[in-house]
């Protein structure tokens, strides 16, 4: 609880409550060595493990926001990820000129993706 939270802020330059796509946005825009300074203080722990609570429990299939609002510096890594591996089909496009609203499925796999790759040194604790 609170202890293990003052005890892990004692040993870090920024601690952030909560893992989800704000987070995920803070951190995104710092440098990787900054960001590996952070400590992020979740009670469950895990990155996202609250929005992914959420979506199962409402039965979400798809996002209410579009591809290219992401919790990451780059707003076109989604489409990317999405076009790279075939997976349009867990897209649904909403109208000519617009991105399309992805599936719970690929935002999570993308976004695990991301999470390994950018922000793997960055202590998630549970507090």
């Amino acid at each position: 609880g609170v202890f293990a939270m003052a005890t892990a802020c004692e040993r870090c330059e920024l601690a952030i409550v909560g893992s989800g796509r704000a987070c995920l946005s803070v951190l995104s825009r710092l440098s990787r060595d900054r960001a590996e300074r952070a400590v992020v203080i979740d009670p469950s722990g895990a990155w996202l493990y609250s929005f992914a609570r959420t979506q199962l429990r409402l039965g979400a299939t798809h996002l209410r926001s579009t591809t290219t609002q992401v919790p990451f510096e780059n707003a076109c890594g989604l489409e990317r990820y999405i076009e790279t591996l075939g997976k349009k089909r867990d897209v649904v496009r909403t109208g000519s000129g617009f991105a399309g609203v992805p599936s719970v499925r690929v935002f999570a796999e993308y976004c695990a993706k991301t999470v390994a790759e950018r922000f793997g040194g960055v202590r998630v604790e549970r507090g």
